[in-house]
């Protein structure tokens, strides 16, 4: 047999008949061979007082040190099913041939019979059934062998020896039921109160992480608040900037240097402006403070409106915006929210695809789904940066191929608006360029 390897944590120093850190059915097994082995140490005295049967006295010593060997293995290694079957086994067999060798019905044997039932019955919740049939078999059979061949049974040789011997039996029964019944209730108490530990550290340990998550919305409140304050004061100074780069284009004949000068600030504060725009959208999102103006809508007006607006963008860089729109497809969806979310779609795939490539943009019906689809040529996602995609800020390595200004807020942005949708937003890699795929419930 291979070493085994004793239970962690099981102190053997603190032995108090029953090892406490043990587990339930373990310790129930210990017990039950405690108090067999206790019933052999009787039987063999009651065999030396009433005159040695060397075959009883061979059999109930073979099965004592088998008991202990066994409450060892199971107080060192745990319960298994082998020590389980080991233990009826064993004394279902011992008990046959103690049946012949000891008065058959006469003797101590039968009540025996039912004291080794009760303690296999109470080890092994899952293999009940199965051990009350051997030991079922095992009693069928003493009874045909006494009633077809009595002579095979051993009497005794007077009755006060089987006077002796049945009164004994009937005291070491009671006395095992009743130290069996009380290691079983000790058992389940002190299994008990460790559950019951366990559920007040479970439930300490939920108030304080109830407290930490209180804690933490709250800041996260604040936190919202200063931005909506910041993303309001900025707005208007930015857009104050904007307008006045037009108005000093309108009002004053500017020189060259001067007019680059103003179209630089201008991007700048459009930048600024996006951003603002941006964290503010970001913030009331997080919040859940978007309330969805949904109804049935076709979805092809709305991204052709996307797509025209964008279009100017995409001619700077010479590419080439190509749709094929499914005009039938209706969803329910809050049009201006969606105009939003194909709004990030596209314009990412302008901003990131090489000068003079082509994007295309598909409307399409699969089964009950209904699919944007928008294809670029570009140079794709690298994998191991995939999960930043649709972060807060997520931006990836690829950088935008007209120098375009990227928050790293759109595809974020967009992610949350299509699960306000009921929707999925994905993207695969394509050879060459990358596919971003918003799939709704068709209408």
């Amino acid at each position: 047999m291979s070493e085994q390897t004793p239970l962690p944590g099981v102190d053997r120093s603190q032995e108090t008949g029953v090892m406490s850190s043990l587990p339930f059915e373990a310790r129930q097994f210990i017990s039950a061979c405690r108090i067999a082995s206790a019933y052999c140490v009787i039987a063999v005295v009651v065999n030396l007082v009433g005159g040695v049967t060397p075959a009883l006295l061979a059999l109930i010593i073979s099965l004592f040190i088998l008991l202990e060997w066994m409450r060892y293995k199971a107080q060192r290694y745990g319960i298994s099913s082998l020590l389980r079957w080991g233990f009826a086994l064993a004394t279902s067999i011992s008990l046959a041939l103690a049946y012949l060798l000891n008065g058959g019905l006469n003797g101590s044997v039968p009540m025996v019979y039912l004291l080794a039932l009760f303690l296999a019955m109470s080890i092994s919740e899952s293999q009940r059934a199965p051990i009350f049939c051997l030991y079922l078999a095992s009693a069928v059979f003493c009874l045909v062998v006494e009633g077809v061949q009595p002579e095979w049974i051993m009497q005794y040789s007077s009755g006060r020896l089987q006077f002796l011997d049945s009164a004994i039996g009937l005291l070491m029964a009671m006395f095992a039921l009743g130290y069996g019944t009380h290691q079983f209730k000790s058992s389940y108490d002190r299994q008990r109160v460790r559950v019951q530990h366990k559920n007040d550290e479970v439930s300490r340990a939920y108030l304080k992480a109830q407290a930490s998550n209180d804690r933490l919305q709250e800041v996260m409140r604040r936190n919202h608040e200063h931005l909506h304050i910041i993303a309001h004061d900025l707005r208007n100074p930015v857009g104050a900037v904007i307008g006045l780069v037009e108005v000093c284009r309108e009002e004053y004949e500017l020189n060259e240097g001067l007019a680059k000068d103003l179209s630089t600030m201008e991007q700048a504060a459009s930048q600024a402006l996006e951003l603002v725009q941006h964290l503010s959208e970001v913030a009331y999102l997080e919040e859940r403070k978007v309330i969805l103006q949904k109804g049935l809508t076709e979805l092809a007006p709305i991204l052709e409106r996307v797509l025209r607006k964008l279009e100017p963008s995409a001619r700077k860089k010479h590419q080439s915006l190509h749709w094929e729109l499914d005009s039938s497809l209706k969803a329910e969806v809050d049009s201006n929210r969606m105009a939003s979310i194909l709004d990030n779609l596209v314009e990412n795939a302008v901003k990131y695809s090489p000068l003079e490539s082509r994007i295309e943009v598909l409307l399409e019906k699969q089964g009950d789904k209904a699919i944007v689809r928008v294809r670029d040529q570009g140079p794709g996602v690298p994998e191991d940066q995939k999960a930043k995609l649709f972060t807060m800020f997520g931006k990836v390595g690829n950088r935008p191929t007209g120098k375009e200004s990227s928050t790293g807020l759109g595809l974020y942005i967009a992610k949350m608006l299509t699960e306000l949708h009921g929707g999925q937003l994905e993207q695969e890699n394509l050879s060459p360029g990358t596919e971003f795929r918003l799939i709704l419930s068709a209408g």
